[in-house]
Formats: C-alpha cells, sequence, structure tokens
C-alpha cells in the first residue's frame, strides 16, 4: 500500500463493535485522530454461512495502517477491510482480505514477485512464460540456464533483472491428461512450492498467473478453486505476506475466480 498525505483518510472496518473501539483507543493513545462510525446492521452477508452480520467502520489516515495492522495484530481483531475506499465486501475473512483479482498482464504488475507459468527447461515458452521472459531480458535467460530445469509442481526462484519486480518465482504447472493423472496434486504444489520460497525470501507481495489453464489445458474451474484453496490456508498461517494477486487473461477467468471470493 502506497502512503499517501495525512489528510488521505480511508476505511478501515472491523467485525465487531469492540474490535473497533480497541483500536480507536490504541491509536488515539499515539495521538493518531480516527472517527468511528456504525453504518447500520445487517450490511453485509458471510457467504460461508449466510447469515448476515455486523460491521464497524473507522477512518484514519493511510500513513497510520501499518500501526493499525499491529494493533490488529497484538489483540486479535479480526478486520474487513484495510486502506480501501470502497463498500465493506461479502466477507471479513483475514485470509480473504489479502487476495486481489484483478484481469491484466501480469508483467505490468505492482508486486515484489511474479509466478511464472514456466516450462520444465525454464528457458521460455510461450503465453505467460514467453511474455515475462521477453520483458526480463537476456539476464533472466541466463540465469535460468544454470537452474537445471524444473520438475512439475515444484518451484526455483531467479531476479526480476528488467521487470518491476524484485523476483520471479517459475513453477511448472501439470499437462491436463483428464485428472486421473495427480494433476490436482500437481497444480497444488505449484502454488505451496512458490508461496514457499517467497516466505523463505520475505516476499510480501506476490502476483500469480492462472498455472496450467491456457496451453496446457487444465480446466479453470477446477484450477481456480485449488490456487484459492492453497493460497488461503497460507495466508492463514502467515502474517507477513500483505497481498496475493491473481493476474487473470480474460474476463471468463476474471468471473470465476471472482465468484470463488
Amino acid at each position: 500500500m502506497n502512503n499517501k498525505k495525512n489528510t488521505d483518510f480511508a476505511t478501515y472496518g472491523t467485525f465487531r463493535a469492540a474490535g473497533g473501539d480497541i483500536l480507536k483507543k490504541e491509536l488515539e493513545k499515539n495521538g493518531i485522530p480516527v472517527k468511528m462510525f456504525y453504518p447500520g446492521k445487517n450490511i453485509s452477508r458471510d457467504f460461508y454461512g449466510g447469515a448476515q452480520f455486523t460491521a464497524y467502520q473507522l477512518m484514519i489516515r493511510v500513513c497510520d495502517f501499518e500501526l493499525a495492522e499491529k494493533v490488529r495484530e497484538k489483540f486479535n481483531i479480526e478486520a474487513i477491510r484495510i486502506g480501501e475506499k470502497m463498500p465493506l465486501p461479502k466477507t471479513y475473512k483475514w485470509a480473504e482480505m489479502r487476495i486481489k483479482i484483478i484481469k491484466g498482464d501480469i508483467v505490468k504488475v505492482k508486486a515484489e514477485a511474479i509466478v511464472n507459468a514456466a516450462n520444465k527447461t525454464l528457458l521460455g515458452g510461450g503465453g505467460v512464460d514467453g511474455a515475462i521472459h521477453r520483458a526480463a531480458g537476456e539476464k533472466l535467460f541466463q540465469q535460468c540456464k544454470r537452474l537445471g530445469g524444473c520438475k512439475t509442481g515444484e518451484a526455483k526462484i531467479t531476479k526480476g533483472y528488467n521487470l518491476d519486480v524484485k523476483y520471479i518465482i517459475h513453477t511448472v504447472g501439470p499437462v491436463w491428461q483428464g485428472g486421473g493423472y495427480k494433476e490436482n496434486e500437481e497444480l497444488a504444489n505449484c502454488y505451496i512450492n512458490s508461496l514457499r520460497l517467497a516466505s523463505e525470501n520475505k516476499i510480501k507481495s506476490i502476483a500469480f498467473p492462472s498455472i496450467s489453464t491456457g496451453a496446457y489445458g487444465f480446466p479453470v474451474e477446477r484450477a481456480a478453486v485449488i490456487a484459492l484453496e492453497e493460497v488461503k490456508r497460507f495466508l492463514k498461517r502467515d502474517k507477513m505476506m500483505k497481498e496475493v494477486i491473481f493476474v487473470l487473461f480474460s474476463e471468463k477467468d476474471l468471473q470465476i475466480y471472482q465468484n470463488l471470493i
């Protein structure tokens, strides 16, 4: 998140009034102005159980969100939305809060790392793989040559070179063969191993393509479920990662992923 002027305020939502009260008091102890308001009952729905819930919103300076996060973690306060000027979303789950789904070009995404849907040679190819290699330049190719390839489901990390990212994580997705050849497990491993490398390298923001759903033929509906399940599982235990972005090629894929959040 970009820090803006002290006068730029944004919404920090909490699931319960008690959480909002705690945040307000702790921030005010540090000289931070906070406005808390109650927008009304039953403003959203928790899609897991269909139950309506009440939410409370705080308006705080964008530059104070880092301290607000420390208070939230200290008191285990469930947050609805962090730092965006928009209505409250459908879920207050903290893992889902750090997932962003967009349609776009992954080589142009602002993140600390992007994930390349590579082939086993790691030397470039078509689709996302080719686009990343072309944008990153010859030095990426030379580093990948030294890595000795990559097995399906595994992941390796390189520098970002000419891309506006610090790292590229390369993972090899499975070719769809009807579902009877451990494709689900191998695809899950792509996300598991990519996120493991991100954690080991203290990466705080990462962008994924929809792995294996292009030329490799993996059904996007099934791939989206696996991708989101593994990312959510990781985020529920990881406190360092601030944002996981899914960058999708088509409007259809975008809707499939968004409908699962």
